[in-house]
């Protein structure tokens, strides 16, 4: 009995570690994007590359995300290089 209950506990955990690996969860902390006064201001270059950030948008370049944690006093980090997983989108406008 003891090891049914051991075994089926086993089996849950690495069903629930494979759903957040799947859901595209980083298990490594953010990184602090890399502003500049330019950033800050909004001067951003208009290629886009995207960026992840931990709220959990994406943002068009690393410049608008500064642009963004500067103008609503916000302290978003980057995830990861590329969209975000998921529905949740948003592109900032240039």
């Amino acid at each position: 009995m003891k090891l049914t209950i051991l075994v089926c506990t086993l089996v849950l955990l690495s069903l629930s570690v494979i759903s957040v690996m799947g859901q595209g969860w980083k298990l490594t902390p953010p990184r602090e994007a890399k502003c500049s006064a330019r950033s800050e201001l909004g001067i951003c270059n208009k290629i886009l590359k995207p960026v992840c950030g931990d709220d959990g948008k994406t943002y068009g370049t690393e410049c608008l995300l500064c642009y963004d944690n500067k103008r609503y006093k916000k302290n978003v980090g980057i995830v990861q290089q590329g969209e975000c997983p998921g529905i949740t989108k948003q592109f900032k406008s240039f």
